[in-house]
């Protein structure tokens, strides 16, 4: 049976699950805004638990393309911005002893990118450099201007020259070893226990990178984290021109 094929089927049983909680937490959420207490902040804590399902339904779209080559639509995309909204949202669902910070770099270019894909990119990989720190630890999600000198070790490949937005998520976990470095986007490949995962999501991160004309980078050392460096390009107005 061929691979993709697997994938597919695994992805499809994958989101029929998740489309079915997110229908429930959809529901309850709605019938939850019509019931008129008065309480402003209660409803503005339901309208986050709304946004967040609604963004769970678009990143299934995304989860659905495991078994075939991903429908990805770039457009001009704001990278501090998804990548403030997107803490904001989900940060507090990071392990409470993971310290998070932000570094959002200034003057920076316009991404040329699928915000859903954008997302489910950092989902997988703020998740990642969470499960990495057994202990306590920090996580740094970090945006710049930047090229394929930004970074010097490579895996699987740098980018091709070019101008690029970088997305840096940094954690001071447990890091890797370089045989497990060599492996960590092939799929169904992990580390982590049988019930944790299952060794797809680093794997569809690197499709959905270079589905978009990106390249991610990895910098790692046992004992002292990891760095996942993605590379988006920038948008080029051709009205510009």
């Amino acid at each position: 049976m061929q691979l993709n094929f697997v994938n597919g089927l695994l992805a499809g049983g994958m989101a029929h699950d998740f489309r079915n909680l997110l229908q429930v937490i959809n529901g309850s959420a709605l019938m939850a805004l019509e019931i008129d207490s008065g309480n402003e902040d209660q409803r503005r804590e339901i309208g986050k638990i709304l946004e967040a399902s609604n963004r769970g339904s678009r990143l299934l779209k995304k989860l659905l393309s495991l078994g075939r080559e991903p429908n990805l639509e770039p457009l001009p995309l704001d990278l501090n911005r998804l990548v403030s909204d997107f803490m904001e949202l989900f940060g507090s669902s990071i392990r409470k002893h993971v310290f998070c910070q932000l570094r959002l770099g200034s003057s920076l270019e316009t991404a040329f990118a699928d915000p859903d894909a954008v997302e489910q990119i950092l989902l997988n990989l703020v998740f990642n450099g969470s499960d990495a720190m057994a202990g306590r630890g920090m996580l740094v999600v970090e945006t710049g201007n930047g090229t394929k000198m930004d970074c010097t070790a490579a895996v699987p490949k740098a980018p091709s020259p070019g101008k690029f937005v970088r997305m840096t998520v940094t954690d001071s976990g447990c890091g890797m070893a370089p045989e497990v470095l060599d492996r960590i986007f092939d799929p169904y490949f992990t580390t982590k226990n049988p019930h944790q995962g299952c060794g797809m999501g680093l794997s569809m991160v690197r499709d959905l990178v270079r589905g978009q004309n990106g390249e991610i980078q990895v910098e790692s050392r046992p004992g002292k984290g990891s760095s996942f460096h993605v590379f988006l390009p920038v948008f080029e107005d051709p009205d510009s021109e």
